[in-house]
This record gives structure tokens, C-alpha cells and sequence, in this order.
């Protein structure tokens, strides 16, 4: 969920209690304790750890209580017995906790991921119910907020209004998205497809508009198809096919490298295709700085540093060989041409979460390359790094 509505929602809480401290910053002490779960984005510096920490072990409700007697600690002057009104650190800890629990709900109704139960599993938490910036969810509170900063009397009713509708809001899609997926299964079994795995996300202006994944068989294979689809399920135009990568690819990509292992636990439905020729390209100098034996097959599973940056250059025969793939999620985009717009008008348009593979003929890696365009994270070429064991300290940090 998008920052703002995580402010007001803190905000909104400080304005529906019966009283609070008589001081000036005790509405932004709300404020910026329903925000700071999403302060894992400040040591998110490598797309390794944008994986693990982002909506990690910040946003885990085990880890939830900790945080907000850390926040109690510091709001001070709000327990201060000097200050009119002050809460006691036990009322101020269970505030903060509340903050906190309520930023991680709204992070789970979107289709992002929220591992909410590290360090004992990092299963991601994803309710599909709301789009990730949702008007219909924010503009209210947002309107319900402006009164309450404006308004001296009343204000209480008003805020817990904006608290009731952080409820009902995302309950009514979730049955609404229930319904969809019921009318659009079954248009889809009317007509006689084979229907693997169906998944409906929110769209822009839920519950207006979703988007339906599902994987159809055609003669013999697989096709992952995406389709816009009105809130009551009725197709909108027809539907885009798409290459799915197979379990088993999945499987022996996160077997060999560890990044991979990370980003297909992010991803939901990915699918492949062939890398631009620019792409090609940069990922066949790189692969010339790895050491090649003299059938010019790779030969070591090792940085270009090992090798003093001595150019090897690919034979042709060798190039032809390569499979070249992009990787990445259907989830993060849109079925409708103004949302397209919108995601395209971003200042890094692409596609939000990359990775990029080189593998040989016998589906070894040889190099990787995650790009995270909308966060600014880019690993650049490099060769892969096995999964290793997780050590105890990765495990309470929830890392891998």
C-alpha cells in the first residue's frame, strides 16, 4: 500500500480516541508510526536484499510488539507526567502496536507479498483485494482526514467513519473478486477450455475493473493468458498469451542460483520470453570476461575479477548455443489503456522486477542479472551464487 494511505491510516487512529496528549506533534507520532515498516526500504541497497527485507521482517507480526515499544520508548513527551493528557507506556506501546498491525493488514489485501510471519516462515501473505495505489480506498480517507485536521468538534465520529471503511472497503472487494472469478471460470468452462490455475487481481479503479491469470492447455501445452475483465466478471476484448516458465525451470534455477530461489518466491505467475538484442549483446561481453577452455564452453563459476578483466571472446558456434531469457511477473501491470498510461508515464517505465538469465546448452547458468527498475536496483551481469544454509543470524533477520 502506497505511503499515504498508511499516514492517514495512523492519523485517523490518533483522531478516533477519546483523548490523547496536549501536544503539537501527537497526530504526526501516528502518523509516522503506521510508516515505519516501510523503513526496510532504506537498507534495501542490492536487489538481494530488496527480496528479503522489503515487507520482510519489518512488517512481521512477531516482530510487531518489539517495534512498538521501541516507538513508545521515544515518544517521550506523550508519556511525560508534565504533559496534559499523557498516556501511560503501556497505552502508548499498545497505540503503536496498533499502528503497526494495521500498516501490515493494508500491505496484505494488495498483491504485493508480505511475509508476516518471519523468522518462522517467509511465506508471503497476498489478499489480492486492493490495487496497490487505490483511489476508492484512499480519496475517502483522505477527505475524512482534511475534516479532521480542520474540524474542533466532531472529529472522533469522523475518524473512526474513515477506520470502519479501512475495513469494509477491502471486504467488499475480496467478495466482489469472488464473484468475478466464479462468472469468469465458468464463461471460461462453458466454452470448453482446460483451465490449470485461474488468479484475479485488482486492476486500476477496483472494483471497477480486475485482471484474470489463469493457465490454459492448448494442443498439448501450456499458455498463460491474461485478461481485463469488468467487476462482474465479463471479458473485456480478448486475451494476451503468454509463455509460462514451467515448474521445473523454476526449480533448477533456484536450485543453482541463489537470487533466482529469492525472486521466483516473489513472483505469483512468471512467465518468459527472449532477451532484446541489446540485451544479448551486453550479456555476451560480460560472459567473454569468464574464463573458457579451448571448446570454448565455460568452464568456472567465477567473478570477471578472478580474472583480471582479460577478454575472452565467444565463438560464434558457442553464442548460438546460449538460451537468453527474461523473466518476470504478470502481476504488476495493468488490462486497462489509461492504466497502461499511467504505469507507462512512471520515471523508470518498465517492467517493475526482471531477471535476466544466460544458460547453456545443458541449462547450467552462466550468468544472472536482476534489475528492479521502479527501486533503481540493478545487479548488472555476474555469475551466479549458489543457495547457501541460512545462519542463525539470517534467520532472525529474515534473510536467506
Amino acid at each position: 500500500m502506497d505511503i499515504v494511505t498508511h499516514a492517514i491510516s495512523g492519523a485517523l487512529i490518533a483522531y478516533a480516541l477519546p483523548q490523547r496528549p496536549k501536544v503539537r506533534f501527537g497526530i504526526l507520532f501516528f502518523a509516522l508510526a503506521a510508516c515505519v515498516p516501510d523503513l526496510d526500504i532504506l537498507f534495501c541497497t542490492t536487489p538481494a536484499l530488496f527480496l528479503n527485507l522489503h515487507r520482510g521482517i519489518s512488517h512481521s507480526i512477531f516482530v510487531a510488539p518489539l517495534l512498538a515499544l521501541l516507538l513508545a520508548l521515544l515518544a517521550y513527551p506523550l508519556r511525560r507526567a508534565s504533559t496534559p493528557q499523557a498516556f501511560s507506556l503501556r497505552t502508548l506501546w499498545l497505540l503503536s502496536l496498533v499502528c503497526l498491525l494495521v500498516h501490515i493488514a493494508l500491505d496484505c489485501i494488495t498483491t504485493y507479498g508480505t511475509m508476516i510471519f518471519l523468522p518462522f516462515s517467509d511465506f508471503r501473505v497476498r489478499l489480492n483485494a486492493v490495487f496497490i495505489v487505490d483511489v476508492f480506498l484512499t480519496l475517502p480517507l483522505l477527505v475524512l482526514f482534511c475534516i479532521c485536521a480542520f474540524k474542533r468538534i466532531g472529529c472522533r465520529k469522523i475518524a473512526c467513519a474513515g477506520l470502519v471503511w479501512m475495513v469494509l472497503y477491502p471486504g467488499l472487494c475480496l467478495a466482489l473478486s469472488s464473484w468475478a472469478g466464479h462468472s469468469l471460470a465458468g464463461n471460461l468452462r462453458a466454452q470448453g477450455r482446460t483451465i490449470h490455475e485461474l488468479v484475479l487481481l485488482p486492476d486500476f479503479f477496483t472494483p471497477l475493473y480486475w485482471r484474470a491469470l489463469y493457465v490454459e492447455e492448448q494442443d498439448g501445452h501450456n499458455v498463460e493468458q491474461e485478461q481485463s475483465i469488468s467487476g462482474l466478471g465479463s471479458p473485456r476484448g480478448p486475451a494476451c498469451a503468454h509463455t509460462p516458465l514451467s515448474r521445473e525451470e523454476i526449480l533448477n534455477l533456484s536450485a543453482q542460483s541463489a537470487i533466482c530461489r529469492d525472486f521466483f518466491d516473489l513472483m505469483l505467475m512468471p512467465v518468459v520470453r527472449p532477451l532484446s538484442e541489446h540485451h544479448r549483446k551486453a550479456a555476451l561481453t560480460a560472459l567473454s570476461f569468464l574464463p573458457m577452455d579451448t571448446q570454448g564452453q565455460d568452464t568456472a563459476r567465477q567473478s570477471s575479477a578472478g580474472t583480471g578483466h582479460v577478454m575472452h571472446p565467444i565463438a560464434d558456434h558457442v553464442a548460438r548455443e546460449l538460451k537468453f531469457l527474461l523473466v518476470y511477473d504478470l502481476r504488476f501491470g495493468s488490462g486497462l489503456t489509461l492504466g497502461r498510461k499511467l504505469l507507462g508515464s512512471r520515471p523508470r517505465a518498465n517492467i517493475p522486477f526482471r531477471l535476466m538469465v544466460v544458460l547453456d546448452r545443458d541449462n547450467t547458468v552462466l550468468l544472472e542479472r536482476i534489475v528492479f527498475s521502479d527501486a533503481r536496483k540493478d545487479s548488472g551481469w555476474k555469475s551466479p551464487t549458489p543457495p547457501a544454509p541460512q545462519t542463525f543470524g539470517q534467520w532472525l533477520l529474515g534473510l536467506h
